[in-house]
């Protein structure tokens, strides 16, 4: 690289010689020769050419070649540029300084704010504990005062106790003193009436005839030998009191007597029953006192939590309530152990039965009383353990995936949902949907509570133990929002009562009391709440309100007393028959659905709206063919189906198909198939409309085509009940319910998805405008059994007959 010396150098050699040579010189330079005037020349040039000193000053430069000098230009814009670094450097220095600065003032804002916190948190933290210390104190406070109060009342209860049992023995031996005063009377007034006894059995005869043609005696009772229903018999179940001697001489002796006694037997073999059960003893009756009566509801309304009905009970009484340190209701367990067999209430009410049917619905009734009651069949405790007492890694089979359970114990299970450390929302909802399949709503109620109680452990510290204890309660409360939330109908009032005790005595108590605040109002608001919040539950649907109702096309004479259905138009006629249709479908539960509860006759009652929807779906089906069956002209009958195929149109319109099955099968019915006089006259355009809904709807490939056209459908909707009952049939017949001893998930997982395949569209109703006069005439649809279907079709169109001959 070059110097500013090498430069400066450069520079001076350029300005040596700087004069062009004359035209002379020129041409004796070409030749070579020098003159002695050129050599003195030469000379003199070459004493000008010695190289200038270096100590002159710049004064003795030309000021021109000084500026014009290339150097001096650098060297100015070196220093300029010198001078701006420096300047530049300043600046930089002068705003790193600043920033150092700000950052010193923000860090000690940081830490002055840090130490303003931690004193705020120091002073919350001992604010915190002394709220604690005094609710510790409070809570211990009315520990005490309720063990008072507890001690109090028991020693008040050991006291009535004691004088009602002196009161209760007093009473016992004046009712013995009147028992022996009354056999006496008997035997006196027996001994004195015996002059009519031939008469007496002529009656006997008469009404045992009676007795055998209008009324059912068990065999147990009725004595054949003798022809007469025999008392003694009807007393054997109770061999400490026999009364059948003194009662045989009372009913020989009075006729009048017996014909009252016999005149109610038909009403179900009730006073026989009441023998059986000593009903008619007076220590029974004394039992049955009024004020009894009253202890017995105000204890069973404590149970159910209406503490201000009990209160209302007692003042207008003027009975003071005797609390019963029982958790039950004695109301219900007194039912329930006096049906100790179930079998004779079956039969003593389906003796009235005429056939299957009546026999099923009379079912159903009485398994709906029992449920009310709470004296469902309750599952055996035999092999129940506690919670925490099995062992870890058994009673559990997982499929090939760690993650997925294919069967386990009700342990097991309970566990899994609520474990502290993962949530899987698809084991969390299929449970709440099936669990009634495998247990009852007051065993997992049981199973939460056990596991809420979580024992100490020797192998985590005490931080880790607090965390898996924390994280397990807060799971559980979480569990029973959602049970509450999405399935409240589960909760009957004793299970309520229960639920209650738990949030209030150990929720509330254990550091919950939001969550147990939220429980509380589910608990006795949880409908209201859940449609508030949107949630779906089993007995709500919405109607969409970007939608406009149509106006209802009305006959003119809706308001005759002869008005028939034939008078409205089919597309009113499928909105109504929607309508009431949409709400069974929409009442359909979860419960109703599982255990294929509709198909047998002992669960019948768990399915009530899906039995219901059944039958809606049969009788409209025999309405159809019934419709048509009845025409007597061939013109009627075609004009009839005709509307039929419209009223399809306009099912598949609004999406009930459910409805439009049901009118399809009553059309495809045999004696309506074989009229083919009748299919002729039907106009090509309706006849194809029908065949292509026949399609639509086939079960070949197992509805495959239906369940393709189901996909595309936006609801409003109300799908085909048949094909999830016979889906659920499948999984009921193909899978077990108990794997190796062990409940079977797997199942429970293939249940679900048919159910939420089935409730999806239950959500979103129709807005229609119900017509009351023509909701009433499709609610009371006549009907014509099988037979004499096939009968009347035969008549209407005889086999191998000519269309000439058809009217």
């Amino acid at each position: 690289m070059s110097t500013p010396q090498d430069f400066i150098k450069s520079v001076g050699k350029s300005h040596q010689g700087f004069k062009r040579p004359t035209p002379r010189l020129r041409r004796n330079q070409s030749s070579g020769k020098k003159s002695p005037t050129q050599l003195k020349k030469t000379a003199k040039n070459e004493n000008k050419k010695k190289p200038i000193n270096k100590s002159v000053s710049m004064n003795q430069i030309p000021q021109k070649l000084v500026q014009n000098n290339p150097l001096n230009v650098l060297n100015q814009e070196i220093q300029t540029q010198k001078i701006d670094e420096e300047i530049q450097k300043k600046k930089e220095d002068e705003i790193k300084l600043k920033l150092e600065n700000e950052k010193q003032k923000e860090q000690e804002i940081i830490k002055e704010k840090e130490k303003e916190k931690e004193k705020e948190q120091e002073q919350i933290r001992k604010k915190q504990e002394q709220e604690e210390m005094e609710r510790i104190k409070k809570i211990k406070f009315e520990e005490e005062k309720r063990k008072r109060e507890l001690e109090r009342e028991k020693k008040r209860l050991l006291k009535e106790n004691e004088q009602k049992l002196k009161e209760e023995e007093e009473k016992r031996k004046k009712l013995e003193q009147e028992q022996l005063l009354r056999e006496k009377s008997l035997n006196q007034f027996l001994e004195e009436d015996t002059s009519s006894d031939k008469e007496n059995e002529e009656i006997e005869e008469e009404i045992d005839d009676k007795i055998l043609n209008e009324s059912y005696i068990p065999p147990e009772i009725y004595d054949p030998n003798k022809g007469r229903v025999d008392p003694h018999n009807m007393l054997q179940e109770n061999p400490e009191i026999d009364r059948s001697e003194w009662m045989e001489k009372v009913m020989k002796r009075n006729p009048s007597i017996r014909r009252l006694t016999e005149s109610v037997f038909p009403v179900q073999r009730a006073e026989s029953f009441g023998m059986l059960y000593n009903a008619g003893l007076p220590e029974v009756q004394e039992c049955l006192s009024r004020e009894t009566v009253l202890q017995l509801v105000m204890q069973h309304l404590m149970c159910l939590g209406y503490r201000k009905t009990k209160a209302v009970i007692e003042e207008e009484a003027k009975i003071k309530y005797e609390p019963r340190f029982m958790k039950d209701s004695r109301i219900q367990t007194l039912i329930r152990n006096s049906i100790t067999k179930v079998d004779k209430i079956w039969d003593l009410s389906l003796q009235k039965a005429q056939n299957k049917d009546e026999q099923s619905e009379i079912l159903t009734k009485i398994g709906e009383i029992l449920i009310n009651l709470g004296m469902e069949e309750e599952e055996k405790d035999e092999d129940d353990v506690y919670i925490w007492d099995e062992p870890q890694n058994t009673n559990i089979i997982y499929k090939e995936k760690e993650d997925q359970i294919k069967a386990a114990s009700l342990n097991k299970l309970v566990e899994r949902l609520t474990d502290e450390k993962e949530h899987h929302l698809q084991y969390f909802e299929t449970f709440l949907m099936t669990y009634q399949s495998f247990t009852t709503p007051k065993k997992l109620l049981k199973k939460l509570i056990e596991r809420w109680h979580v024992p100490n452990s020797t192998e985590l510290t005490e931080e880790k133990y607090n965390m898996k204890k924390r994280g397990i309660q807060i799971r559980i409360c979480n569990v029973a929002k959602n049970w509450l939330e999405k399935h409240h109908e589960d909760f009957r009032p004793q299970l309520k009562a229960e639920m209650l005790y738990f949030v209030e005595s150990t929720i509330a108590v254990e550091g919950y009391p939001s969550l147990a605040a939220q429980l509380k109002n589910l608990i006795f608001k949880g409908p209201k709440i859940a449609a508030h919040a949107g949630i779906k539950t089993d007995t709500t649907s919405e109607f969409d309100p970007q939608k406009i109702a149509p106006e209802p096309k009305v006959p003119k004479n809706i308001f005759s007393p002869t008005l028939s259905l034939f008078d409205v138009e089919a597309e009113e006629i499928a909105r109504q028959l929607t309508l009431i249709d949409f709400s069974l479908y929409s009442s359909i539960r979860t419960r109703e659905l599982l255990n294929s509860a509709w198909s047998q006759a002992k669960y019948k009652s768990r399915a009530p709206n899906v039995l219901k929807l059944i039958g809606r779906f049969n009788d409209l089906s025999a309405w159809v063919s019934a419709s048509i069956i009845k025409a007597d002209q061939l013109r009627k009958r075609v004009k009839i189906l005709t509307k039929f195929i419209r009223l399809c149109e306009f099912l598949m319109q609004m999406n009930n198909f459910n409805t439009l099955m049901s009118v399809i099968l009553g059309l495809s019915n045999s004696p309506v198939l074989r009229l083919k006089f009748t299919w002729e006259e039907v106009p090509k355009r309706h006849f194809d409309s029908f065949s292509q809904l026949r399609s639509k709807m086939t079960s070949d490939n197992d509805y495959s085509i239906y369940r393709n056209a189901l996909k595309q459908v936006n609801p409003p909707c109300i799908p085909y009940l048949g094909v999830y009952l016979e889906d659920l049939a499948k999984i009921e017949g193909s899978e077990p319910d108990l794997i190796h001893n062990l409940i079977n998930f797997e199942k429970r997982i293939l249940v679900s998805g048919v159910i939420t395949n089935l409730r999806q569209y239950q959500q979103l109703g129709y807005n229609f405008q119900p017509v009351h006069q023509i909701v009433v005439l499709l609610e009371k649809l006549p009907k014509m059994s099988a037979t004499e279907l096939q009968k009347r079709s035969l008549e209407i169109e005889p086999e191998n007959a000519d269309k000439s001959q058809i009217l």
